[in-house]
């Protein structure tokens, strides 16, 4: 069965060593906390910083870029990349380690209007579309998906940095353009499977719609015989789904309902007493009738003043034969887009779940950095509140109340959203967490 939700949610929040010491940090969470919260550290690598004027520049763009917040999350996170961009060589200067860290409520427009959130709502919610692919698809559809056959919330709390696949002697452009690429091209392929599965899978839809519904819907192929059928250039026939109250009416009247003018004056348009019961269903009888073709559209017209549904139909030798091979195929065709879909869904979420972790790890770098100041010298926290989130809330804002002069408190942008005087992401792991 599928966890709670408490399960795969999580707070990602750094703060500052005490007096140098990282240990010191975490130590103090953990006995603030004590058993209110389940707490992990987050391993963050030494990431490249750049120059402070490179940063401070990318601070200034974004609270600058902050109008264009509607905007989707993909241009945001180009123009992110044109920004950062502009990062120089690391020179570890004198001005670099003098860095003062930003001022608490300075850094409340920094955050709220970061790309970094946007291109991680961008993310997750590619993350989160091939989850929903999962359950709605795979067999077990209850079950959570998995990264790297476990738990996604063992896989972030045991969190290592892939250095392999994300160098970190990279810039942090470079890194986050790993991600973009490897989550772009994710999307791009789950939109492609799903519409090739979607497209298969109309089809079949289409093709037993055509043998679902009464006489005067569905596909006569498996109803009409060669006999039923005369035409010549002269005469057509032509076929009527008759309603059964109105079958009597019908008969009396049919060879009435047209006529054609010649030479040699007007004539009937309905070869007389050529009406022919095909079939029946509980609310329709289907009848053929021959006509002169001259007269075919006048008595169209008249049949269907008379409540009778005319079915165009061309008749073709072996065509029952045809649509139940045409619909095996496409049953068979889509089985295995699903299976295809399926296995596909299950590794990329993977791979996608480990580049979104990655970027939430450069995000907390990144807001640590600009929030304490340089040398990098801050704890990762991973805080699971499970039910406790308010009592949770209220003791890591106590502890972290130092780090918050001159920020009024429960601080807000104009989206409502709350900041805190310490480095906070909220992480839902599922679409389904928190809710």
């Amino acid at each position: 069965a599928a966890k709670p939700p408490d399960m795969a949610h999580f707070w990602l929040i750094s703060a500052p060593g005490e007096n140098g010491s990282k240990e010191d940090t975490w130590k103090s969470l953990q006995r603030a906390t004590n058993e209110l919260s389940t707490n992990y550290k987050l391993k963050v690598p030494e990431l490249r910083v750049g120059t402070l004027d490179s940063l401070m520049t990318l601070s200034d763009d974004l609270e600058r870029i902050d109008r264009y917040k509607s905007l989707n999350s993909r241009r945001s996170s180009m123009h992110y990349h044109q920004v950062i961009g502009r990062e120089v060589e690391e020179t570890m200067s004198s001005h670099l380690t003098e860095w003062p860290a930003l001022h608490p409520a300075s850094h409340v427009t920094f955050v709220s209007s970061h790309p970094l959130m946007s291109w991680r709502r961008y993310v997750e919610g590619v993350v989160h579309r091939i989850e929903k692919e999962l359950r709605e698809h795979s067999s077990g559809g209850d079950q959570d998906p998995t990264v790297d056959d476990g738990p996604v919330d063992r896989f972030f709390t045991s969190f290592n940095w892939d250095e392999a696949r994300y160098p970190v002697k990279n810039s942090l452009s470079e890194l986050v353009q790993m991600i973009q690429d490897l989550i772009h091209r994710t999307d791009e392929e789950l939109k492609a499977k799903l519409m090739d599965y979607n497209s298969l899978k109309s089809q079949v839809g289409q093709s037993e719609r055509k043998t679902q519904g009464g006489l005067n819907a569905k596909s006569l192929v498996e109803y009409v015989r060669k006999d039923h059928v005369i035409s010549t250039e002269k005469f057509n026939t032509v076929f009527c789904a008759v309603p059964k109250f109105a079958v009597k009416d019908f008969q009396a009247q049919y060879e009435e309902w047209s006529e054609f003018s010649t030479d040699k004056g007007k004539l009937n348009g309905v070869v007389p007493r050529s009406a022919m019961k095909v079939t029946e269903d509980p609310e329709y009888e289907l009848w053929r009738v021959v006509v002169f073709r001259a007269a075919e559209e006048d008595f169209k017209n008249k049949a269907r003043e008379g409540r009778v549904t005319i079915r165009d139909f061309t008749f073709q030798e072996g065509q029952a034969a045809v649509d139940s091979q045409e619909l095996t195929k496409l049953k068979s065709d889509t089985e295995r887009a699903w299976s295809a879909l399926v296995r596909w869904a299950k590794t990329s979420y993977s791979e996608a779940f480990r580049a979104w972790i990655h970027l939430k790890t450069i995000r907390v770098f990144v807001e640590s950095v600009l929030r304490y100041g340089l040398p990098p010298n801050f704890q990762a926290m991973l805080v699971k509140p499970g039910k406790n989130e308010d009592k949770v809330r209220k003791t890591i804002n106590q502890l972290y109340a130092h780090l918050g002069a001159g920020m009024e408190n429960n601080a807000e942008d104009a989206a409502g959203t709350k900041f805190y005087p310490y480095v906070d992401i909220d992480c839902k792991l599922l679409s389904t967490a928190g809710e």
